[in-house]
């Protein structure tokens, strides 16, 4: 089922250039209502999924997979997938999209009769392949993101991160928006730290807020429903130098936090994973 869609990536550039009112969509997957120049408009996304990859947090194989094993289920078509890398505002990192594409919808049923029968079969088959090619690439993302990663890096900006890209989110046009943050969530920057003595400070949830507003670091994730994934991880727990111990009573302290930073930055937090998430992406 690739090959037909091969075949319209080779035909984007012509469909590009034609008028039609399908046109490529912004972004890395190209469009088989465009290659196949469909007279029909591309059916606007159902569903919004950001993954959101903090470079600071290392994750062993083992979570790698988890976080993989999480998003394999939401490639399916009206869902517009993004990845986006995080880390500090330094050493030539910054918050950056990697990855950007939508698994388009089929045409509707009531506007089937109108189609040639071979034009809808090649329509068709182009759909099945940019489902295959948005997996390879979503996979790459994900692989590039978690390669990417140091334990090195001085300082994380996770506020402004989620202040950042809750912009994005924002934005979409879909009506469901899902958020997996494969993060430790812990703050080190200019407005605050969330680390002690090479681990995790326990933190007065209130006392941080009062920070965050302070810095004008709250987001507007448009009622986004959001996942956390590797919450409290310390890099020596991936890296097995030295084992940290990982206090439940500060872990629940730094849930309560990004539980209230999400409800006022106009979120739902559905699970917040310590490292693993609890409840699976719906």
């Amino acid at each position: 089922m690739i090959r037909p869609f091969a075949t319209a990536l080779a035909a984007l550039a012509l469909a590009a250039a034609a008028a039609v009112p399908a046109q490529a969509r912004d972004g890395d997957v190209p469009s088989c209502y465009a290659a196949n120049r469909m007279a029909e408009p591309v059916p606007a996304p159902r569903r919004a999924v950001f993954l959101l990859i903090d470079e600071t947090t290392l994750l062993n194989q083992s979570l790698q997979a988890a976080a993989w094993q999480a998003m394999a289920p939401l490639v399916v078509p009206g869902t517009e997938l993004t990845v986006v890398r995080f880390s500090a505002y330094s050493q030539s990192r910054y918050t950056s999209t990697v990855f950007s594409g939508l698994v388009e919808e089929g045409v509707p049923e009531s506007q089937r009769h109108a189609i040639g029968v071979k034009k809808m079969r090649q329509f068709e088959e182009c759909l099945a392949g940019q489902r295959g090619f948005v997996v390879k690439k979503l996979q790459a993302a994900m692989a590039q993101g978690f390669s990417a990663a140091s334990g090195d890096l001085a300082k994380s900006d996770v506020f402004a991160a989620m202040s950042d890209v809750s912009v994005s989110v924002r934005a979409s046009r879909a009506a469901q928006k899902i958020v997996l943050v494969v993060s430790d969530m812990l703050e080190n920057s200019t407005v605050s730290s969330f680390y002690e003595r090479n681990g995790m400070r326990g933190i007065d949830p209130a006392a941080e807020m009062a920070r965050v507003r302070k810095a004008g670091l709250l987001g507007d994730f448009d009622n986004a429903r959001i996942w956390v994934m590797g919450a409290g991880l310390i890099a020596s727990d991936t890296t097995g130098k030295k084992a940290v111990y990982r206090d439940p009573i500060r872990l629940k302290a730094l849930q309560n936090f990004w539980t209230d930073y999400f409800a006022q930055s106009k979120g739902s937090l559905v699970d917040f994973g310590t490292p693993e998430l609890k409840q699976a992406i719906r």
